[in-house]
């Protein structure tokens, strides 16, 4: 499959938040990060360490098998 669109970077301060709110995480109060568990703040503090960005596709055209 195919896909075809533009993608918007979303990088800055607000990025390490953006993180927290897409990451689904085991126990409360704690994220997932390369196969352990990871306390908020610590994972905040791991994608503002490693510059992590959020791409955020923008999806026009979809093709290829089905």
């Amino acid at each position: 499959m195919t896909l075809e669109g533009l993608v918007t970077i979303l990088e800055g301060p607000e990025a390490p938040d953006q993180s927290v709110r897409m990451e689904p995480g085991p126990p409360l109060g704690h994220l997932m990060w390369q196969s352990k568990p990871l306390s908020i703040e610590a994972f905040r503090r791991t994608m503002v360490e490693e510059r992590r960005l959020i791409y955020e596709p923008g999806i026009e055209r979809a093709y290829g098998m089905q």
